[in-house]
């Protein structure tokens, strides 16, 4: 499970998760114990002060048995109140009051006379009266509370006596409560948070095995559709269910699988165009040459199909030649020696070229030059094969009688060339692939609309290395409409 994404990823929260509610829970108890304690000592503090006017008032009534029951009643009520054993002595240690009362527990540490109860450890007053007021302790006070086993907290305040006729007089006032009766509160606010955070990590756990799961599916699925990209299978594709990052990863997931089988099939028909283009007339040259070499044909014949067997030659050439310079094209290889030249020019020279071809179809030719200047940067070599190969196009398909337009257009920041016919026109499929290489409208093989497949796509190269782009549109039964666009070039 450590092996996958959705283990690392559910581990490293879930550690995240429970590291943070321990620390969290020790935070807690850090800060409680230490509020509760000095809540606890704030209380005891009060208390103190005020059983010390207790036992002043009482000093001033002390010929009054009476204030001897009302004043162990006070300290009864304060003992209730607070939870702590309370202790009023002089400052040898006698034991004036305390509460309760009964102090047996206590006997083996304290001393008695009898009548009185003492501190046995000289310690146990002089450490207050070195204070000087309060006194905070906690353990067992100097083993007064070594038998209980538990710690204990100590509040001890040393005053003085203002009760009338009693000068220069002191006594102290100690206050002790158990710390586990302290820290009751914080351990069941300790356990209320155990449980409902145990309650909550388990929910988010359980919720974050399901998030992280639907996290990782489509990388998961990539990872299995990229393996089987690997052994060919091209066609694989994973789900889009998410608009987030993993979503668009998805997508474009997606769109590269998409252009890898496309590529893939492009390879796939180009290595079967190309055997085609090459197979076929290899074919018929070797019948040929064989119906010579063995006397079918006769010698009179001879001369007429070495004339075919020489211009299927001538064809190979060109498609070698194609090939090539559409090789170097697509690798970056072939560099364009760019000039400024006036488009329009280039485009006059090209139709003159096909006049020829022009006139023997009888075609109807158009041109509209644009009146301003239309100056590009380009190479006139490549910029003149591309507009040859448009006009032949052109004538191959317009039909006898038929019409060619040509025109060029200035814009602000192109020059734009299109090229015209009303032939048999395409459809939107044939659109979408004419540009491709080996690729041919008319599947038949009628000679006169024999090529080799590539001059579109060559043509589409080079306007790409001029920085243009090239497109085509079209109607069945209209004729097509081939258009390039380059940089308009400003002097």
């Amino acid at each position: 499970m450590l092996r996958t994404l959705f283990g690392k990823l559910f581990l490293i929260i879930s550690l995240t998760l429970v590291v943070t509610f321990v620390v969290t829970g020790v935070a807690l108890s850090v800060y409680l114990q230490q509020t509760l304690t000095d809540s606890k000592v704030s209380e005891l503090k009060l208390a103190t002060e005020d059983i010390s006017k207790i036992f002043n008032d009482y000093l001033d009534q002390r010929a009054n048995p009476i204030f001897i029951k009302i004043m162990q009643s006070n300290l009864d009520r304060m003992q209730q109140n607070t939870g702590a054993l309370i202790f009023i002595s002089d400052t040898n240690g006698k034991i004036l009051f305390s509460a309760p009362q009964n102090l047996t527990y206590l006997n083996d540490k304290l001393k008695f006379d009898g009548k009185n109860y003492s501190l046995s450890d000289p310690q146990q007053t002089a450490e207050v009266i070195k204070t000087g007021e309060y006194s905070q302790m906690s353990g067992d006070f100097f083993g007064l509370f070594k038998n209980v086993s538990q710690d204990m907290l100590t509040i001890a305040k040393l005053e003085h006596v203002t009760a009338e006729g009693i000068t220069n007089a002191k006594f102290i006032v100690y206050t002790f409560v158990k710390m586990p009766e302290i820290f009751a509160a914080r351990q069941n606010a300790i356990n209320t948070y155990i449980a409902w955070g145990t309650i909550a990590i388990l929910g988010v756990l359980l919720s974050l095995y399901f998030i992280t799961k639907r996290v990782t599916k489509p990388i998961k699925e990539m990872n299995v559709a990229t393996k089987k990209m690997a052994k060919g299978e091209m066609g694989q594709r994973v789900s889009e269910n998410s608009k987030d990052e993993v979503g668009e990863l998805a997508k474009s997931f997606n769109a590269m699988a998409k252009a890898l089988e496309n590529l893939e099939n492009m390879r796939r028909d180009f290595i079967a165009n190309v055997s085609h283009e090459l197979r076929t007339p290899m074919t018929s040259m070797r019948g040929f040459i064989d119906a010579m070499l063995d006397g079918t044909i006769e010698e009179d014949k001879r001369s007429y199909y070495l004339q075919i067997v020489r211009e299927e030659t001538s064809r190979l050439s060109r498609l070698v030649d194609d090939l090539l310079d559409l090789s170097r094209m697509q690798s970056g290889k072939l560099s364009a020696e760019l000039t400024v030249l006036d488009i329009n020019e280039l485009t006059r020279k090209s139709i003159i070229k096909l006049e020829q071809l022009l006139v023997q179809k009888n075609i109807n030719f158009e041109t509209s030059f644009d009146e301003n200047p239309s100056l590009v940067l380009g190479d006139s070599d490549l910029l003149e094969r591309v507009l040859i190969n448009l006009l032949s196009n052109a004538i191959k398909f317009t039909p006898e009688g038929g019409r060619i337009a040509v025109s060029t257009e200035v814009t602000a920041s192109k020059v734009i060339v299109r090229v015209s016919d009303n032939g048999p026109g395409m459809t939107e499929d044939q659109i979408g692939q004419v540009f491709e290489r080996f690729y041919k409208a008319d599947k038949s093989r009628d000679s006169k609309y024999l090529g080799t497949g590539l001059g579109l796509s060559i043509a589409r190269e080079i306007i790409r290395l001029h920085g243009g782009e090239i497109s085509a549109n079209s109607e069945v039964g209209k004729g097509s409409v081939f258009e390039f666009w380059l940089n308009k070039q400003i002097v």
